[in-house]
């Protein structure tokens, strides 16, 4: 359910939502308590009251704070085998000028394919779905640089250095996708710990006695935003390979852009 959401559900309908559900229902409660419980107003249990939510406060911030870490470094670690992909396509595209034209013109050509196949796949695997074509068109640069007949030790070394420079691409895409098929986000444990705590803190929100009823709807409403706000991050965060925060397959287009000039 949290990865359809963070997949179709644009960011920011996404936490205009939360905050609407959230906050509207956490004021809809508070009407209810307030009408049905009016002696809570005289805030005579509010010495409990503030000490409970001062704890349940602090354990909330520490637990979205440590979510949040955990899960931005997944997403930087996602970043940097990102990074390194598109770094080892720049260098085979670099290297290209070592070979004939003839071979040079046959590897570009198999290696945009697999760079576009590899983009395609970036929201497949994301999703849980494979895209063969990427195998296909990989196997298709390995076939064309082994087809490359060295002419002296430079265009030799070269193709050798390549073909390392592929596997270690080959690699790469394989903890791509190995990463993107597990880090279903936090698990239902995770989640039963935020909506628990979330819910104690808005609890100790309501419950709290205000006489004025303006300012307990707008302290509420005002907890509750960042209660929601505080959901919609780690949300976003869940997925290294989804939504806005998500990591991008920046680096293959540029690696594309690059075999797509013509050669010098």
């Amino acid at each position: 359910m949290s990865h359809w959401l963070v997949s179709n559900v644009p960011s920011w309908l996404l936490l205009l939502g939360l905050v609407v559900v959230v906050a509207g229902g956490a004021l809809l409660l508070l009407f209810f308590v307030r009408h049905r419980f009016p002696q809570l107003e005289e805030g005579t249990h509010n010495d409990v009251t503030v000490f409970a939510f001062g704890f349940v406060g602090f354990m909330f911030a520490i637990l979205v704070t440590f979510f949040s870490n955990s899960l931005w470094g997944q997403i930087n670690d996602a970043d940097a085998k990102a990074r390194t992909e598109g770094a080892t396509g720049l260098q085979l595209a670099g290297d290209l000028s070592a070979f004939d034209k003839a071979d040079s013109d046959r590897i570009r050509q198999s290696l945009l394919e697999y760079e576009r196949a590899a983009i395609v796949e970036w929201p497949e695997a994301a999703s849980g779905r494979s895209f063969p074509e990427a195998d296909n068109a990989l196997a298709r640069a390995y076939g064309a640089y082994r087809d490359v007949r060295p002419r002296d030790d430079i265009q030799t070394k070269s193709r050798d250095t390549s073909l390392s420079n592929l596997d270690n691409i080959r690699q790469a895409r394989r903890e791509r996708l190995l990463e993107a098929h597990v880090d279903v986000g936090p698990p239902w444990s995770l989640w039963v710990v935020i909506l628990l705590t979330s819910g104690l803190v808005l609890g100790c929100t309501i419950l709290y006695g205000v006489k004025q009823p303006a300012m307990h709807y707008a302290m509420v409403a005002s907890v509750a935003t960042l209660v929601a706000t505080a959901v919609f991050l780690v949300l976003e965060l869940s997925f290294p390979f989804t939504g806005e925060m998500a990591t991008s397959p920046e680096p293959l287009r540029e690696v594309v852009q690059v075999l797509s000039q013509p050669p010098a």
